[in-house]
């Protein structure tokens, strides 16, 4: 159970990673 609680947090970072990074990235620029 505690293997597929951690699934589901990291794969919602890795999706909101790359958002993150871009809109970050924009800004700093």
């Amino acid at each position: 159970n505690n293997k597929k609680e951690a699934d589901i947090p990291i794969e919602a970072l890795a999706n909101k990673a790359p958002q993150y990074d871009r809109k970050w990235t924009k800004p700093k620029l």
